[in-house]
């Protein structure tokens, strides 16, 4: 291999190729880049180009060589395939001639093969700690709520008794007392900290790796999208029986000696066995894949407008972004969450409590109690695991996943 060339600069046609390659492969840029209003998509290419070309120019008067120093840095730091390297360093030797190449064009470096995309995968400590952030998040935020879940349910369960939400709330506290608030506090824990657990960590993998699957720029809705609903699959597995028993315990509160009590008469119903902790796993799927997709990228799309718009920063914007998330995410998967709630007490499939949900009063029983309590555990959950992400150090800007790092990272 011939020495590395190291003249003053690089020419544009360089600059715009590598710039392609970083919002292929750098999470925050292509980001940055897919983000960008449809319209503006051209003049944040150029500036990104244009940051690109003059970081570049600076690193390499510094001394720097292409082979010995840039290249490392590419391969090491941003996992830049070394086809890509190849090309970059062809376009970047053929720049130096008097003639551009045959194949540039006003975009870049037209490429003989295809972009290979390959997405920042972490180290596995540090989903760990995205896993922690979010057990803790989820079990503190659901336990909180509790009182709002109880009602909520009650009013699915058995709508014809209570006057409403708050009527509902005021006959269970002044039957029960406190504790009947509380019903299916120990499977509400244990569920949501599962929850947490495994939605957190799969969903900041997913979002990483899907782009890579399917082919496109990270960052972009529809990976969010499908990094939220397969999370959610995940998170289910675990969180069927411990519904399963919070429904029961929460609806006939009287007649269970406990969870195990209660998740051991469950297992001697209808089919028997593991299988009848189950029996309720298609509804939840279908409102957990739906609430949990909306969830993500409501909270990032609403997040980065407020944030944008100068309207808060930090857990207090984690906070409103995870309100406003909560609620739409409540209301698209409100038919579902009723229709879990009829199987889980009746023992029925899916199909036959769809039926009896659809013949009663509707899909939207509960769906007061159920949107207040889904925006304050949003809220809470967001808020927490962004705060805990920071003492544990695995914000995005310990992770330089931010436009700001990029622009400096051949400083």
């Amino acid at each position: 291999m011939p020495p590395s060339p190291r003249a003053p600069g690089v020419t544009p046609t360089f600059a715009t190729y590598l710039t392609r390659v970083l919002i292929a492969h750098d999470p925050g840029l292509g980001t940055v880049y897919a983000r960008s209003p449809p319209g503006e998509r051209e003049r944040t290419f150029g500036l990104l180009s244009a940051s690109v070309k003059l970081s570049v120019d600076e690193f390499l008067a510094g001394g720097r060589g292409f082979d010995s120093d840039l290249v490392p840095l590419l391969r090491e730091r941003y996992n830049v395939p070394d086809v890509n390297l190849v090309k970059l360093r062809e376009i970047y030797l053929a720049s130096r001639a008097t003639e551009a190449p045959s194949n540039s064009t006003p975009f870049g470096f037209l490429s003989s093969e295809p972009l290979q995309r390959s997405p920042k995968i972490l180290p596995a400590g540090i989903y760990a700690k995205f896993a922690a952030a979010g057990a803790v998040g989820c079990a503190v935020t659901h336990s909180l709520v509790t009182p709002l879940d109880v009602v909520k349910t009650r009013c699915q369960a058995d709508p014809g008794r209570y006057a409403g939400f708050g009527g509902a709330f005021g006959t269970i506290l002044e039957e029960e007392g406190g504790r009947g608030l509380f019903a299916g506090l120990t499977p509400t824990v244990l569920g949501f900290f599962w929850y947490g657990l495994s939605v957190y960590p799969s969903y900041e993998l997913l979002k990483r790796s899907l782009p890579a699957l399917l082919n496109t720029l990270p960052g972009t809705t529809g990976v969010s999208v499908l990094a939220g609903a397969l999370a959610a699959v995940l998170a289910c597995v675990g969180l069927a029986p411990a519904e399963a028993v919070r429904i029961r315990l929460v609806s006939d509160p009287g007649r269970y000696g406990g969870v195990l009590d209660c998740a051991g008469e469950i297992m001697a119903e209808g089919r028997g066995g593991l299988g009848a902790l189950y029996v309720g796993l298609p509804p939840l799927l279908l409102r957990q894949i739906v609430f949990g997709a909306v969830k993500f990228v409501a909270f990032d799309e609403i997040k980065l407008v407020l944030a944008g718009a100068g309207l808060g920063e930090g857990v207090a914007l984690s906070l409103v972004a995870g309100g406003l998330a909560g609620v739409l995410s409540c209301a698209v998967s409100q038919p579902a969450d009723a229709v879990l709630t009829r199987s889980a007490n009746t023992g029925l499939g899916f199909g036959d409590a769809f039926k009896e949900v659809m013949g009663g009063r509707g899909f939207f029983n509960g769906f007061v109690g159920r949107c207040i309590w889904s925006s304050s555990i949003i809220a809470g959950q967001f808020a927490i695991y962004d705060y805990a992400k920071i003492v544990l150090g695995v914000a995005e800007k310990d992770l330089n996943d931010q436009l700001g790092e990029v622009l400096v990272l051949f400083q």
